[in-house]
């Protein structure tokens, strides 16, 4: 755990892990450099079990969780942010699993992401060909909630970098992807704070930024040669309402990505063509004013999905295409919604 200025919520942190069901472990804490009672709140621990670690100066999150990597002695090591909470059995799962699973590098859990007012649950278990494809297209591994294996990390010398800040968990899932497997399991392990004040909510738009990095870093494993018109098509699938022309260059980047895992078996051939033909359907379906023009586009890919599960979302497509009906962008469904 790093922390800095964290005092607000850490003590429930701090003791969500010293009560652990599995006892058996180091805790590092990292004050980096904090100015409020941080200190104050680690100390007041009698734990043998923490490590406490002070920087004399504000080195940021990268540094520090770097700083944790070559301090942990354990064959695991879990990560924990200073405001979320580790429900008691999650050490234990994730360690049974990884025990029984000596292929899996990474696990994540389920967990409940809850703020003042609300909260909801978010458990999809994403068996390790899926997690690999879905880092194409976003990072499904929830940080605070992964257990790595240490040797994969040493052994590979993989560590956070600095060129991806914000998105520094996401590189590094794109970094063990193609040397092992990532597997997110059901069970609800953490809860997971939301407030203005996390990361996710203040830094979005860099985030954005290193996350493309990330998915460019991926596809440079599966595709060496892939130019930066292909990159930029692909950053440009995901914006709200992705530009008209763009379902064209969208299929043929796509068909070509299927042709070339056929020659190098990077992806699961299967799971690979179920999600891009997801995503070419995302990209045709989600323009503020649909054309005949999309429809023929989609209809007439090797992309199209006919199967039956597929029939209420394409008849509904088809008709707002031929109507060239205008949506009302509120209640456009999200990327989430058509893909789980």
């Amino acid at each position: 755990m790093s922390v800095y200025n964290g005092g607000k919520y850490l003590r429930e942190s701090i003791e969500s892990i010293l009560s652990q069901t599995m006892v058996d472990f180091e805790f590092i804490i990292i004050n980096d450099g904090s100015t409020d009672n941080t200190e104050e709140i680690i100390l007041g621990y009698n734990d043998h079990r923490i490590v406490y670690v002070k920087n004399e100066i504000n080195l940021k999150l990268i540094e520090s969780l770097n700083k944790g990597l070559s301090l942990s002695r354990g064959k695991y090591i879990a990560r924990m942010d200073d405001d979320d909470i580790s429900l008691p059995h999650r050490f234990k799962i994730q360690f049974d699993y990884m025990e029984n699973n000596p292929e899996i590098a990474v696990t994540s859990t389920g967990f409940i992401v809850f703020d003042e007012h609300r909260s909801r649950i978010m458990a999809p278990e994403i068996n390790p060909e899926e997690v690999k494809v879905e880092l194409l297209f976003s990072n499904p591994v929830r940080h605070s909630a992964v257990m790595i294996r240490n040797d994969l990390l040493k052994k590979n010398k993989i560590k956070y970098e600095l060129d991806y800040p914000h998105s520094e968990d996401y590189h590094l899932w794109t970094q063990i992807a193609p040397l092992a497997k990532i597997a997110i399991l059901p069970s609800i392990a953490m809860k997971c704070r939301s407030h203005p004040q996390s990361i996710r909510e203040k830094y979005a738009d860099e985030m954005v930024n290193s996350g493309n990095k990330a998915k460019a870093f991926l596809l440079k494993k599966f595709i060496p040669e892939i130019n930066e018109n292909d990159l930029q098509t692909h950053y440009k699938i995901f914006l709200d309402f992705p530009a008209t022309d763009i379902q064209e260059q969208v299929g043929k980047l796509f068909l070509f990505w299927i042709e070339k895992n056929r020659e190098n078996h990077f992806f699961s051939s299967s799971i690979l063509t179920d999600k891009l033909k997801k995503v070419f359907f995302y990209t045709c379906n989600s323009q503020l004013r649909p054309s005949f023009k999309s429809m023929v586009s989609y209809l007439s890919s090797p992309l199209a999905d006919f199967r039956v599960s597929a029939w209420p979302f394409l008849l509904r497509f088809c008709i707002k295409s031929i109507f060239a009906i205008n949506r009302n962008p509120s209640i456009i469904p999200t990327k989430e919604k058509w893909f789980n």
